[in-house]
């Protein structure tokens, strides 16, 4: 049963603490066990916001803006999805969160796959929102290729993106203004939904969330979506585990989640029907009531 609402926390200020060097800023309410939320490519904590007014009377829940997204700041390094799951566990570290549930949306899906087979002693159950991976050993391969060479093609322009990063800040404010006028936020988002929200408020902040990333965040981040240690790390996790996935997902093909849950041991794959890649948003109660029987049962376990 929801005890809070989505406003309610929205706009309560959000915390910060200083994690790898850099400010990380984050979303706390609930009570029970920790339960850490990562957004997704280009998103932030606000993504959470109706999850965690969902789940606040069974949890405790964190949900931070990984570094050089939201209101954080962006690492001095690389941001690959292994770096940025080194900054979730010392986030969890800081807090003083020794064992956690987890969910990760999207690219954050990866990061919480690729934390929970690294330390399986931290996470307790897992849940992995709107993911997929490539479905065949040709597209495996062919991923794994286009990581390695993005990987070299960022590493070669770091310089220069270094260089042009006070420009982009200059820019960052016009192209908000432009993106989240109408009708831009509902074109740009209507590939995410299978039906688009009626709110306009909620995909301007979701088009607000695209535009604020730091830039060379968002090229690393991209870049790792093809690592194949996240793949890898798919058959090492130890922790149940549920995918939560639209059957319309755009994004993220619907067949590469079904090899996903192939996989990884003791999962369970939940589809949504009429349903896009953001389902926290697009299906809250039949995405919130799926998480809530599978924490429900965790705890009777």
């Amino acid at each position: 049963m929801m005890t809070l609402q989505r406003n309610s926390i929205a706009s309560r200020p959000p915390e910060q603490v200083t994690v790898a060097g850099t400010g990380v800023t984050y979303r706390k309410v609930g009570n029970g066990r920790p339960l850490l939320l990562i957004h997704g490519w280009g998103g932030s904590s606000r993504h959470w916001l109706s999850t965690m007014a969902n789940l606040a009377d069974i949890r405790t829940i964190y949900a931070l803006d990984l570094p050089g997204f939201g209101d954080s700041q962006p690492l001095a390094g690389v941001a690959s999805a292994e770096c940025l799951a080194n900054v979730v566990i010392e986030f969890a570290d800081m807090l003083g969160v020794e064992r956690f549930d987890l969910n990760g949306h999207s690219f954050g899906a990866g990061v919480a796959a690729y934390l929970a087979a690294r330390w399986p002693t931290r996470v307790q159950n897992l849940m992995l929102t709107s993911f997929s991976i490539p479905r065949t050993a040709i597209e495996r391969v062919l991923f794994a290729q286009m990581h390695q060479q993005m990987g070299l093609t960022l590493a070669l322009w770091q310089p220069w993106l270094t260089a042009w990063q006070p420009w982009i800040n200059v820019w960052q404010p016009w192209l908000a203004l432009q993106w989240t006028t109408p009708p831009l936020p509902r074109l740009i988002a209507s590939r995410f939904f299978y039906r688009t929200p009626a709110e306009d408020e909620l995909l301007r902040e979701g088009v607000a969330d695209l535009v604020q990333m730091d830039w060379r965040t968002a090229l690393e981040s991209a870049a790792s979506l093809g690592d194949p240690a996240i793949i890898g790390a798919l058959s090492q996790i130890h922790a149940p585990t549920l995918i939560v996935a639209g059957r319309y997902d755009l994004i993220m093909p619907p067949s590469g989640t079904e090899i996903a849950a192939q996989i990884t041991p003791n999962c369970r794959l939940a589809w949504i029907d009429r349903c896009g890649h953001v389902p926290m948003v697009e299906q809250p109660e039949a995405y919130h009531q799926a998480l809530r029987d599978f924490l429900s049962q965790a705890n009777a376990a």
